[in-house]
């Protein structure tokens, strides 16, 4: 009876494992951290110059990505040659500077994570393009 008991508790155990290796296969990040790469998929818009704003998504010749270092540094893959620096304090708000010369570049948001997206929303109102907000998701290197 031990035995059974013993191989019971062993199976469990390796299926809630193997559970655990599916949803890493499936690019699921397992935590909310601003580290890591990050792919622009989608903008909140404005809906007809109104106060309404949706969701829209970026099509692929068009999206970016951001790689936030643990040493504030960040690069932006359409920025080349290109590195820049984030101030991330406190936790919910980041400045990115590039001093490059071709792409001098400074901006602020607020940092927020939706379903596991990283949502940066500049402060204030919508930005020039009308863009009130950028939906990144998480590249999961395999």
């Amino acid at each position: 009876m031990k035995k059974l008991v013993m191989l019971l508790s062993l199976m469990v155990f390796t299926c809630s494992s193997d559970d655990n290796d599916r949803e890493n296969q499936n690019n699921v990040p397992q935590e909310d951290t601003l580290l890591g790469t990050w792919e622009l998929i989608e903008l909140k818009v404005q809906v007809n110059n109104s106060e309404e704003t949706e969701w829209n998504s970026v099509p692929e010749s068009f999206r970016y990505t951001y790689i936030f270092d643990d040493n504030n540094i960040v690069t932006r893959s359409n920025y080349i040659n290109c590195e820049g620096t984030y101030e991330n304090n406190p936790d919910d708000y980041i400045e990115i500077t590039f001093d490059c010369p071709e792409y001098p570049d400074y901006r602020e948001y607020f940092v927020s994570f939706e379903e596991h997206s990283l949502i940066l929303t500049p402060p204030g109102s919508c930005d020039e393009s009308g863009a009130c907000a950028s939906k990144y998701r998480k590249v999961i290197s395999n």
